[in-house]
């Protein structure tokens, strides 16, 4: 029978795995964490989520506003989330970040936003005019320097507390700019702190961006941080259907209305030229109908009148496709 070894293959066997047990197999030390049994995680999975959710949605305004103010390609994604020691983590910042000191007016206490040295280099050498590129050397910053990453580290304060208003009203200021980790002093060395790493690739530069936030912070508004829970309990109090609370959220939003009676265009030479008086020929014939527009997109075309003895407008139909 095929399935049934000789005496000689048996004893290879038996050699090959006798002489295998010699062979020592190197651990990964990157997956190897060491885990204090008398000292248990503070945060939770469900609270680790919250906090992904949070500064997801951070991220992808900051990419825009980064974008825009450093004319440049920005893109911040959440890298990962992790729980430490205050001491701990004050040890291992390098001497090229910089970290941005945030007070939390009405709840008295602090956070901090480290940027690495490729990131905060970055976004100097673009709003000097720059493409971007990294300096291979850390020199120190100078003054002006450290000005610059202060004004993109301001911007920083709307936007937290845009992603934390659905769970706690903030009142944030960048306090001071700090180049030294052991300054930063934010939390008592065996407080406990979440870190979270947001990978930033800013002009196709790879950096990171890390939020230090103290659980005695969050403490308060830990019970909060069960977002279906959350969302449940207000459609259940205020008994109404998802699609009722979105409209009554978006009710109240303004939106710019317009009307577009023609366009004409002109050189700069000619409107330098314009007096008192001058009549200026619009590319519409006086049967054409106006547009109307809602947030500078048409969306009706109307009749021109006059109604109680002022202009008015009446809707006569629907721009096709845009309803």
């Amino acid at each position: 029978m095929k399935d049934i070894l000789s005496q000689n293959q048996i004893d290879d066997l038996i050699k090959n795995m006798s002489s295998a047990t010699d062979v020592i197999v190197p651990v990964k030390k990157d997956r190897v964490r060491v885990y204090d049994f008398k000292k248990p995680n503070k945060f939770t999975r469900e609270q680790i989520r919250t906090f992904e959710d949070i500064y997801g949605n951070f991220s992808k305004i900051i990419s825009l506003k980064l974008s825009d103010r450093l004319r440049a390609n920005c893109f911040l994604d959440v890298n990962y989330i992790e729980e430490q020691t205050f001491f701990e983590y004050t040890n291992s910042i390098p001497k090229s970040s910089l970290i941005g000191v945030y007070k939390i007016n009405n709840f008295d206490s602090f956070v901090s936003v480290e940027l690495s040295y490729s990131t905060s280099y970055s976004i100097i050498n673009l709003m000097l005019g720059g493409n971007g590129s990294e300096n291979s050397e850390f020199n120190g910053y100078t003054d002006i320097e450290m000005n610059l990453v202060k004004r993109v580290l301001k911007m920083l304060s709307q936007p937290i507390i845009d992603v934390w208003s659905s769970y706690v009203d903030l009142e944030v200021d960048l306090e001071r700019l700090e180049n030294v980790g052991q300054h930063i002093q934010i939390a008592a060395p065996n407080d406990v702190i979440a870190i979270i790493t947001i990978k930033a690739e800013i002009a196709n530069k790879e950096g990171f961006i890390n939020f230090c936030i103290p659980y005695s912070l969050v403490e308060p508004v830990l019970k909060e941080f069960n977002s279906n829970q959350k969302f449940s309990n207000t459609l259940k109090e205020n008994d109404k259907s998802y699609e009722e609370y979105i409209k009554e959220e978006i009710v109240d939003n303004t939106v710019e209305l317009s009307c577009c009676l023609g366009k004409a265009y002109l050189t700069i030479d000619d409107i330098n030229m314009m007096q008192v008086g001058d009549v200026i020929k619009l590319k519409k014939t006086m049967n054409e109908k106006a547009e109307i527009l809602i947030n500078n997109k048409t969306k009706f075309l109307a009749d021109i009148g006059v109604k109680n003895n002022k202009y008015a407008i009446k809707i006569s139909n629907t721009v096709e496709g845009k309803k």
